[in-house]
């Protein structure tokens, strides 16, 4: 009897030795499969897989101290559903994460804020984001613990001084507030771009810069609290203006502040005279300098550019159209962007009021989107991530709610090619991290990580043996 009992036993083991890897492999997220599925010997059975690949999925498990959904390749983190999905593109295959963040950013449709920005980002290092959704309240993003903390600031309250409201143009309302977050590591300085109140108690606005001192533990991803303060302002009164067409986009290029200011929808509610004003900030990409006391501008012509990116000495923007006529553009000391006498879109009312082809003085865009994509931030990828990604331009979108990867030929100043990926979300803003993953902040309360599948069909190291074994022609 006792001998019948240890064979029970025995073969018991050995089932549950062979049995065990298939059952676990339910629980392991979506791009730990991916990895276990690239290191099998053969595709079946599960057990052959090799035992690294499989410590690897059992450790992201007990990491994330999440429980696995097996039909929706999910994880639930701190009550939270996190989203996997990969997505297949002409270059790469795409592993997109997407995390709920509710707590802290605003729908896009929300009653109180109606179509304020969800928010917008930058990062700290590899694994630490800073960000603030668009009434100011700020916070830190852990990418690998996909955590989001509030920081302690005074950004909030100087949202709340502002006092936007009943003094704007009727029936608009939630477009004001902030507009964009910039560190700036030479200066180890936060600085935040908001609609604020230029002469108080007249109904008048325009753009401002606040900065805030960095601790200097920033390398660590600790925030101890920031305060922040006034470092620009424009100079002038708008009275009738749109929060939602302000631009707001800040980047750096030597001591300069480089910033993109809207034209507040004059064009449709004010005086078209004041975005070609030179003494106007409205409408134009200006670049402030280090004091924040003075800028000067360098474009006119614009209507509401909420991307903003420098490659090298140059500058390169996104801009809103009307409807229709979404532009790329590369400034050009003192060139005329054509807004609002030219541009490749109509009115909202289908007039075709300013709907010409951009000619003599008036600068023709790199390339425009007819339909409109609602187009948002724009980067230029230089990292590793992505390889088949180099040297071209990211630009993301809101109405259209993807990216779209753009081919860019700097010898002529041309872009020959785009390809859409749809990720799904009104993409507010982005980041792309110094190894390469995208990190994307939503209008519908999520942060959606974006980092190469393991499952492409090309690996670059082949094609790399491929391009080198080839005959010379």
């Amino acid at each position: 009897m006792l001998k019948s009992l240890r064979k029970i036993a025995y073969f018991s083991s050995i089932g549950l030795l062979i049995l065990s890897p298939i059952i676990l492999f339910k629980y392991i997220p979506q791009r730990q499969k991916l990895i276990l599925k690239s290191n099998l010997k053969i595709n079946y059975p599960y057990f052959f897989a090799k035992y690294v690949s499989l410590k690897e999925g059992m450790k992201a498990i007990l990491t994330n101290k999440g429980i696995a959904n097996s039909q929706k390749n999910d994880i639930v983190l701190e009550n939270k559903t996190i989203k996997y999905e990969v997505i297949e593109s002409a270059w790469h295959n795409i592993h997109k994460t997407v995390v709920p963040v509710k707590d802290y950013l605003y729908e896009y449709n929300n009653d109180t804020y109606k179509f304020l920005g969800g928010g917008y980002i930058d990062y700290i290092n590899e694994d630490s984001i800073i960000g603030t959704n668009g009434i100011g309240e700020m916070f830190i993003y852990s990418i690998s613990k996909k955590k989001i903390s509030p920081i302690s600031s005074n950004l909030g309250e100087i949202y709340k001084k502002q006092n936007y409201k009943l003094k704007v143009i009727p029936e608009l309302f939630g477009r004001f507030g902030l507009k964009d977050i910039y560190f700036d590591r030479k200066n180890n300085r936060l600085l935040a771009s908001l609609n604020v109140e230029t002469e108080t108690g007249n109904s008048c606005y325009g753009m401002g810069i606040y900065q805030a001192e960095m601790s200097a533990n920033t390398k660590d991803g600790l925030i101890n609290g920031l305060d922040f303060k006034q470092f620009f302002k424009t100079n002038s009164c708008n009275s009738h203006f749109s929060g939602h067409a302000s631009g707001g986009r800040m980047k750096s290029i030597d001591n300069n502040i480089i910033y993109t200011v809207g034209d507040f929808d004059h064009s449709e509610h004010g005086n078209i005279r004041i975005p070609q004003d030179i003494n106007n900030a409205a409408g134009k990409v200006i670049a402030i300098n280090s004091t924040g006391l003075e800028f000067k501008v360098i474009s006119r012509g614009h209507r509401n550019q909420q991307g903003l990116e420098i490659v090298g000495k140059n500058i390169f923007i996104t801009e809103h159209g009307p409807k229709g006529g979404d532009e790329i553009n590369l400034i050009i000391q003192n060139k005329h962007y054509g807004w609002p006498f030219f541009s490749y879109g109509t009115t909202y009312q289908d007039e075709e009021l300013f709907r010409l082809n951009h000619s003599g003085e008036y600068e023709k865009p790199l390339f425009y989107f007819n339909p409109s994509i609602g187009i948002s931030e724009i980067g230029f990828y230089l990292s590793d991530e992505f390889p088949y990604w180099r040297n071209k331009f990211i630009v993301s979108s809101l109405k259209d709610k993807s990216i779209y990867i753009l081919d860019y030929n700097s010898l002529d100043n041309r872009i020959i090619s785009s390809e859409r990926i749809n990720i799904g979300h009104r993409i507010r803003d982005f980041v792309i991290l110094p190894k390469g993953k995208i990190i994307i902040i939503t209008d519908d309360q999520n942060i959606v990580h974006l980092s190469r599948a393991e499952n492409e069909k090309i690996k670059s190291s082949q094609k790399i043996r491929f391009l080198r074994d080839s005959p010379s022609p």
